[in-house]
């Protein structure tokens, strides 16, 4: 267990980013300051001809304290109560299955797959759409409705500045056929913000184009390498950068070094950032959690959970999800000591069975999927899978460069209410404006 002294921080401009690289089979573009679309894989790089029929172009971003700005974006941007609802229902159902049998280090990103397997709504017919419609719990079944707050939901997300990056990123990726109707392209690249491409899928070095793809849109040093099954006929690709500033800094010279203890007993060393700060706490049922600001209107959302019980316990149903991760009325706040370890971990997620499980089969299965909004050229999904990377240290922008104060952090004459030292595994998750679940994920080792 780690003891230390603990004095008052003060305001800083050091950074937790956490970077995403999920496909679908379903990673980061270039950084802030960067608007318009990415390139798109260059044909000569990879020897594989491809046609892409639908250009995605970003939103334009706010600048770091421009209220004015934001204001418009959330005035122009609503969501609705059932809207929000299924997107978090969605999050906490998806992210207890994938996540409640990981054994060491995993990473997900429930917003990420909200958006692809909308997509794959929007193109879909029959009973296969159906299926998405009750995973995605499509407001009164309304598909342009849930396309619409799709798109509101992305340009309320979207960040791009000195202090925070929140950068959807997604692609579909099908074999040659007739082109995409007009506004179906339309709703892709203004709603979904997505690239399409046509190419031969089963060309062996199809997947070195998809790859370039991601690491062309990705900032982050992971290089993914896909492998496409031999009737590869659909594929989507999406992808979630983010990272943000903590709105105080962890000052590194405090930084102390103890040991962690996985779960098969075997204690490692890692490095821990500590401090005492005022945040939301709460001691739920078999877990405590404290939330944590960061910059843009981003939390981080640490959850410890008791003596003698592991992440996966807490992580069984949707119901144990929404305690952990939902909105607690009259949460408390006060001062706590903090101590948390640095990590940088990358993980793989194969996500087809988990959604077969969800109720998600027709898609997969060829001769009953129904993508026949896409012209009649796919099949079926091929599969859905998920790599990703995360890193949280207090690495971070200088100073110097900031164009507003931040906010306290509550009251600085809080009394001692607790502390939270996460010696041990422990789950976390990345809340972004407007509320909706970035991430969420396990730390079992920091040290692996």
């Amino acid at each position: 267990m780690i003891r230390n002294t603990f004095t008052q921080m003060t305001a800083g401009l050091l950074a937790v980013s956490f970077m995403l690289i999920p496909t679908i089979s379903v990673s980061a573009e270039a950084g802030p300051g960067v608007t318009g679309s990415v390139r798109p894989p260059v044909q000569q790089e990879t020897g594989v001809p491809y046609r892409q029929e639908a250009f995605a172009t970003r939103p334009a971003a706010a600048a770091y304290g421009d209220a004015g700005s934001q204001r418009a974006i959330q005035q122009n941007n609503t969501l609705s109560d059932g809207f929000r609802a299924g997107v978090t229902s969605f999050s906490f159902k998806t992210a207890s299955a994938v996540l409640k049998d990981s054994q060491v280090n995993q990473c997900y990103s429930p917003v990420s797959l909200y958006y692809s397997l909308a997509l794959a709504a929007q193109a879909a017919g029959g009973s296969t759409r159906n299926q998405l419609y009750g995973l995605l719990t499509v407001p009164g079944q309304d598909i342009s409705q849930m396309t619409a707050e799709c798109g509101s939901l992305y340009r309320l997300m979207y960040r791009n500045n000195e202090a925070s990056l929140i950068r959807p990123a997604s692609s579909m990726w099908m074999k040659d056929g007739n082109p995409l109707d007009d506004n179906l392209r339309r709703m892709i690249e203004q709603q979904y913000y997505s690239d399409v491409f046509r190419m031969d899928l089963t060309n062996a070095s199809s997947a070195a184009v998809m790859d370039q793809w991601l690491m062309d849109h990705g900032n982050q040093g992971i290089s993914p390498r896909l492998v496409l099954p031999q009737h590869e006929t659909m594929r989507m690709i999406n992808t979630m950068s983010y990272s943000s500033q903590w709105v105080f800094h962890f000052d590194k010279s405090k930084n102390v070094s103890g040991q962690f203890f996985p779960a098969d007993g075997q204690a490692v060393t890692c490095e821990y950032m500590t401090d005492s700060r005022n945040c939301s706490y709460y001691h739920g049922q078999g877990f405590m959690r404290a939330s944590i600001s960061l910059k843009e209107n981003s939390t981080l959302i640490l959850v410890l959970p008791d003596e003698g019980l592991t992440p996966q316990a807490l992580l069984a149903s949707e119901e144990q999800m929404a305690g952990m991760f939902g909105h607690i009325i009259d949460e408390p706040y006060g001062r706590i000591n903090l101590s948390i370890p640095k990590f940088q971990y990358g993980s793989y997620l194969e996500l087809r069975p988990v959604l077969e499980r969800l109720g998600i089969s027709q898609a997969f299965t060829p001769g009953q999927a129904d993508f026949s909004g896409l012209g009649g050229s796919p099949d079926c999904l091929s599969g859905i899978s998920q790599v990703s990377g995360i890193r949280m240290d207090e690495n971070g922008i200088n100073a110097s460069s900031c164009l507003v104060i931040p906010p306290l952090e509550g009251s600085l004459s809080a009394e001692l209410s607790g502390e939270m030292i996460l010696d041990r595994p422990f789950i976390y998750a990345v809340m972004a404006a407007p509320g909706v679940p970035a991430f969420i994920g396990v730390c079992g080792n920091p040290g692996v």
